[in-house]
């Protein structure tokens, strides 16, 4: 009971069809208005849909996905650097052989 009481309507729903040609009659065929309970309900067809367009929390995760990422990404190119630039001075840093 507590998850159902924590579900939101974000407002949309998906009907997805075989082909394209199924999604244009059912509009051709569905003018008039639908009603659910006392709320009107409108179809628009739409190709090509990300989920990120209509849910705005799926985008802001996404968004701070990627930044983290990018973070990442650049904390991986410093180490790389920075282990390069040791491999070049290892044989500066290593003691040396003093012949006697």
């Amino acid at each position: 009971m507590r998850q159902e009481n924590e579900t939101q309507n974000l407002g949309y729903c998906f009907i997805t069809f075989s082909h394209a040609d199924e999604a244009r009659l059912m509009l051709l065929l569905n003018k008039q208005p639908k009603f659910m309970e006392d709320r009107q309900l409108e179809f628009d067809l739409k190709s090509l849909i990300d989920h990120g367009d209509l849910d705005m929390r799926y985008t802001v995760t996404r968004s701070t996905n990627d930044s983290m990422l990018v973070d990442e990404l650049e904390g991986l190119r410093e180490a790389k650097k920075n282990l390069r630039e040791f491999e070049r001075n290892m044989d500066k840093m290593l003691p040396q052989n003093k012949k006697l």
